[in-house]
C-alpha cells in the first residue's frame, strides 16, 4: 500500500504546470463569498485531480474496494432471500449452513473493503493537502509585498488551514459519492428483477423526495456561505488583535474591540447554528419518507405474499433493500453541502495559487559581481496606489561608507526608498543602480544577498538570533554577537 505514495520533496507553485484553462489576470483574493460561488463549475474538481494524479493508483484501488463494499452491500438482502426462501421453507439445513457461510465471509467482504478504502483515500487526502499547502506556503513566499500590504493575514491563515481541510472533505466524499450512487443503480436494478410492481410501489416517494431536496438546496447553500463568510471575518478580527496587541493596550481599548469581537462570534454562531438547523432538517425529512415507503412495501408487499404472487423472502428482502435505499439518499444529501463549502474553498486556493508574480527576474538577468557599493536613484517615482504616488522624481546617490539619514514624517516614503533598493517593490518611472547597473537587470537572489534589513516592525522567529533570516552570514555565533 505504502508504494502508492511518495510526497513531493519540494514544491514550486510556479513552476508547477496548471491546466491550460487556468487564467493569469487574478491580482487580488475575493472576500464574497457570493462571488466565489457564481463561479462554481468543474475546475476546482479537475486542478483538485490534478494534485491527486500521482496517487491515481491508490485512487483506483480505493475505488475497487468501494465497488466490493458496494457489492458486499447489496448482496446480504439476496442472501437473506435465499435462507427465507430457499432453506428455512423448505426445511434444507445444508442450503441454510451455506447461506450462513456465505453471510460470514461477505460480512468479512464488507468490513476489510470498508477498512481499505478509508485507508486509502484519508491518506491520499492527507497526502495531496500537504502538496497544496507546501504550494500555497511557496506562492505566499515569493509573492509582491503589494499583495501582503493589501491581505489581512487572517484571511490567508483561513485559507491556508480551513479551506485546504475543506478541499480534504472533498476527497473523502468523492469516494463516497461513487459508493453511493452504485448503491442506488444497483438497488433499482435488484428491484426490478426482483418484482415490477413492487418496486414501482417502493420508489413512489422519490418524485416527492427530490421536489423537497430542490427547495432545500438553494436556502442551504445560502447558509453555509454565509456561515463560512463569518467565519473569515471573525479570523481576521482575530489576528487583527493579536498582531495589534501593543496599540490596542496603549488606547486602552479592551473593553471596545472586546464588544467588537463578541458581535462578530455571535454573527458566526447564529449563522452556524442556521446552517446546522438546515443541515438536521434534511434527516428527519428522509427518515419520514423512508417510514412512508416501508409502510407501502408492507401493505402492498402483504398483500402480494397473501396472494402468491411473491414470496416471504422476497418481500423481507425489499424491506431491507428501500431501507439500503434511502442511506445513500441521506449521505448524498448531506454530501452535497460538503462539496458546496469544498468547491468555494477549492477557488479560493487556487484563486492565491493562480496570482502571477509580479516581481520576477528579467529574461537575461544576471547575478552582479563584486561591487563597489554605490546606489543611486534616478528621477524615481513610485506609489502603493499607482494614482497617488508618495515619491515623485526622487534623485540621489551613495558612495560606498557614506552614511545617508532620510528624515520626514511618517508616510513621507522613508522605508518605501529602502524597500525600493531591495526591489520588494517596482518603481513606476526611474531606475535604481547599483555601481551603474539597473536592479531589474540582476537577479533577485543575487540582489537579496547585498542587503541587509533591519526592520522598524519587527518578527521574531522561532530561532537563535544570529540564526534568523538575513544574519546567518553575518553573526554566526554568540561571541559575534556579543561583539557587534
Amino acid at each position: 500500500m505504502f508504494k502508492f505514495f511518495k510526497i513531493r520533496t519540494s514544491s514550486n507553485a510556479n513552476t508547477r504546470e496548471r491546466p491550460a484553462n487556468v487564467e493569469e489576470e487574478h491580482t487580488t483574493l475575493h472576500e464574497s463569498d457570493e462571488e466565489i460561488f457564481a463561479q462554481l463549475d468543474s475546475t476546482v474538481f479537475k486542478r483538485f485531480l490534478y494534485y491527486a494524479s500521482p496517487y491515481k493508483k491508490a485512487m483506483v484501488v480505493a475505488t475497487l474496494a468501494v465497488i466490493g463494499f458496494t457489492l458486499a452491500n447489496l448482496s446480504l438482502p439476496l442472501l437473506i432471500k435465499l435462507a427465507i426462501d430457499g432453506a428455512i421453507q423448505d426445511g434444507d439445513t445444508n442450503l441454510l449452513a451455506v447461506v450462513a457461510i456465505a453471510l460470514t465471509v461477505v460480512a468479512a467482504l464488507y468490513w476489510l473493503t470498508n477498512m481499505l478504502q478509508n485507508i486509502l483515500i484519508t491518506r491520499v487526502a492527507l497526502t495531496v493537502l500537504y502538496d497544496i499547502r507546501a504550494d500555497m506556503f511557496l506562492q505566499l513566499q515569493r509573492l509582491a509585498m503589494s499583495f501582503s500590504d493589501k491581505t489581512p493575514i487572517g484571511a490567508l491563515m483561513a485559507r491556508m488551514f480551513g479551506d485546504v481541510g475543506a478541499l480534504q472533505e472533498m476527497l473523502e466524499a468523492s469516494i463516497e459519492i461513487i459508493g453511493d450512487f452504485l448503491t442506488l443503480i444497483g438497488i433499482v436494478v435488484i428491484l426490478f428483477i426482483l418484482d415490477v410492481q413492487l418496486a414501482i410501489v417502493s420508489l413512489a416517494i422519490l418524485p416527492m423526495l427530490l421536489f423537497v431536496r430542490l427547495v432545500w438546496q438553494p436556502i442551504a447553500r445560502r447558509a453555509f456561505l454565509r456561515m463560512r463568510r463569518n467565519s473569515s471575518i471573525v479570523g481576521v478580527y482575530l489576528d487583527q488583535n493579536v498582531t495589534g496587541i501593543r496599540v490596542i493596550q496603549a488606547l486602552n481599548r479592551h473593553r471596545e474591540n472586546h464588544n467588537v469581537m463578541g458581535r462578530k462570534v455571535r454573527d458566526f454562531f447564529g449563522s452556524a447554528i442556521r446552517a446546522s438547523r438546515l443541515s438536521g432538517l434534511m434527516l428527519p425529512t428522509v427518515e419520514i419518507m423512508t417510514g412512508i415507503a416501508l409502510g407501502l412495501v408492507l401493505i402492498v408487499g402483504g398483500n402480494r405474499v397473501l396472494s402468491g404472487a411473491i414470496e416471504v423472502g422476497t418481500m423481507v428482502a425489499f424491506l431491507l433493500y428501500v431501507q439500503r435505499f434511502m442511506e445513500p439518499i441521506r449521505s448524498l444529501t448531506m454530501q452535497y453541502a460538503t462539496l458546496q463549502r469544498a468547491v468555494a474553498s477549492g477557488h479560493r486556493i487556487f484563486e492565491l495559487l493562480d496570482i502571477p508574480l509580479e516581481i520576477q527576474d528579467k529574461p537575461g538577468a544576471k547575478p552582479i559581481g563584486a561591487v563597489e557599493g554605490r546606489v543611486e536613484f534616478n528621477d524615481v517615482t513610485f506609489g502603493y496606489n499607482p494614482d497617488r504616488p508618495i515619491l515623485r522624481n526622487i534623485t540621489f546617490a551613495a558612495d560606498p561608507g557614506q552614511t545617508i539619514a532620510l528624515v520626514g514624517p511618517t508616510g513621507s516614503g522613508k522605508t518605501s526608498i529602502t524597500a525600493l533598493a531591495h526591489r520588494f517593490y517596482e518603481v513606476q518611472d526611474g531606475s535604481i543602480t547599483i555601481d551603474g547597473q539597473d536592479i531589474r537587470d540582476v537577479t533577485k537572489s543575487r540582489l537579496v544577498k547585498l542587503w541587509e534589513w533591519f526592520c522598524k516592525n519587527h518578527s521574531y522567529f522561532h530561532s537563535l538570533f544570529w540564526k534568523m533570516p538575513g544574519l546567518q552570514h553575518v553573526l554566526r555565533n554568540r561571541e559575534e554577537v556579543v561583539g557587534a
